[in-house]
C-alpha cells in the first residue's frame, strides 16, 4: 500500500484517481478548494486553496507531519482558460499561471526533501495535450501546461539519482465538467472523449510499476477527436 498526494480530488481526473486508488488499498490524501464527497477510512481530505501561495507551504509541512508515509503525489488540479489574450484581463492571467502552474511548483518544492529521503517516490504531473501544441484563443492555457512539462522534465534531472520518478501524462479531451466554462466540448459519442477513469487506470500503473522504470511523458487521445462549439 502507498500513500498518495492528490490535488483537485473534488470531481473529475482527481476525484477518479482517488476512488480507483482508493479502491486498490492505498491511501489518499485529497486537497481541493471545494467540499469534497468521497467518504472512505483511508481518504484523508484537505481544504487548500492553490490559487493563495502562502497557504501552500504550511499545509504541506502538516502534511509531512501527519502522513510521513506519502511516497508519492499526482498534481492534477488546474483551470482552463480561453479567449483571444486581448479578451482576457490580468488577474485571470495570473490565476490561471498560479494554479496550472506555480502551486505545483510550490507544491514540489515543499516535499521533495521528503520524496527523497524514500527509497522510492513518484512525481505525476496531469498535463494537457495543450502541453504539446499551441492552439488559437488557448494562449495563456497552453503557457501554463508548456511552463508544467518544462518544469517536469527539469526536475527528473534533479531528482533521478534519489530515486524520484518524474512522469507526466497529457491528456486530450476527457469527459469531465472542465468544459462546462469553454467555448467548445468534444463530442458526443464514447469515441470522441477520454475518460477520467483511462487516466486514473495509467496513474495507477505508474504508482504500481518496477520502481526501476521511469515513464517519462504518456499521451492519451480519444480514437475520433471532435469538437462541437457553443
Amino acid at each position: 500500500m502507498r500513500t498518495i498526494f492528490i490535488t483537485g480530488t473534488s470531481k473529475g481526473i482527481g476525484f477518479q484517481s482517488a476512488i480507483e486508488l482508493l479502491d486498490k488499498g492505498h491511501k489518499v490524501i485529497g486537497a481541493s478548494r471545494s467540499k469534497q464527497s468521497i467518504k472512505h477510512k483511508n481518504f484523508y481530505p484537505l481544504k487548500l486553496d492553490l490559487s493563495k501561495a502562502d497557504q501552500i507551504k504550511p499545509a504541506i509541512k502538516s502534511i509531512v507531519e501527519e502522513h510521513p508515509d506519502i511516497s508519492a503525489l499526482l498534481l492534477n488540479a488546474g483551470v482552463g482558460l480561453f479567449g483571444y489574450l486581448e479578451q482576457l484581463n490580468e488577474k485571470q492571467l495570473y490565476d490561471s499561471m498560479q494554479i496550472n502552474f506555480i502551486s505545483h511548483a510550490l507544491i514540489c518544492k515543499y516535499f521533495i526533501q521528503h520524496l527523497k529521503g524514500k527509497k522510492h517516490s513518484d512525481i505525476i504531473f496531469i498535463g494537457s495535450e495543450a502541453a504539446l501544441n499551441g492552439a488559437k484563443a488557448g494562449s495563456f492555457y497552453c503557457a501554463s501546461k508548456f511552463a508544467l512539462r518544462g518544469f517536469a522534465t527539469s526536475l527528473k534531472q534533479e531528482c533521478s539519482k534519489n530515486g524520484v520518478r518524474i512522469s507526466m501524462i497529457h491528456p486530450g479531451m476527457v469527459k469531465t465538467s472542465f468544459h462546462d466554462q469553454c467555448y467548445f466540448k468534444p463530442g458526443d459519442a464514447k469515441e470522441n472523449v477520454i475518460l477520467p477513469k483511462d487516466v486514473a487506470q495509467v496513474v495507477i500503473s505508474i504508482l504500481e510499476s518496477n520502481p526501476n522504470i521511469s515513464f517519462d511523458e504518456i499521451s492519451l487521445s480519444p480514437l475520433k477527436k471532435v469538437l462541437t462549439f457553443r
